[in-house]
């Protein structure tokens, strides 16, 4: 039960970071925010599905966060790497917990969705910022482009 208690602890921990982060930063990340609040208020309710879903969002973020690391040689990529490692396997010991107490199994779909729908986009799309004006005509300094990597 101690592992369930961790879990929604941290998730509320990555919710408030989450939220600072994009106070501080591009406002649009602040929905991000409402996933780890979503997973740690279903955790908090009993659902194992919420422990489980975090789980295999967290992953799909880890398998972005490698993909990101070949292509672009992102720094950030590494330490969303080594974190998604640690916490991966904290909640689905939690889930585990959660199915073994006898805890309401949760809705599986919304999480596959979430995470599909976080992920893939960014797969297959590069965001730009043009630095320059070597194409004024066309496009103006700080204009923001999406690219396709296919």
């Amino acid at each position: 039960m101690k592992v369930i208690r961790i879990a929604y602890i941290v998730a509320f921990v990555m919710t408030v970071l989450a939220a600072v982060g994009a106070l501080t930063g591009p406002i649009m990340l602040l929905s991000l925010a409402l996933i780890p609040l979503v997973a740690g208020i279903g955790i908090l309710r009993r659902r194992t599905w919420s422990a489980y879903g975090f789980a295999l969002y967290l992953l799909a973020q880890l398998l972005l966060a490698a993909f990101l690391l070949f292509r672009d040689k992102s720094p950030n990529a590494a330490a969303q790497i080594v974190l998604a490692a640690i916490l991966i396997p904290l909640f689905l010991f939690a889930g585990r917990a959660l199915s073994t107490s006898g805890a309401q199994r949760g809705v599986v779909w919304p999480w596959i969705a979430l995470s599909a729908l976080t992920t893939l986009p960014l797969i297959f799309f590069q965001a730009f910022m043009i630095p320059t004006g070597a194409m004024e005509d066309t496009l103006l300094i700080g204009d923001r482009i999406l690219v396709s990597c296919l």
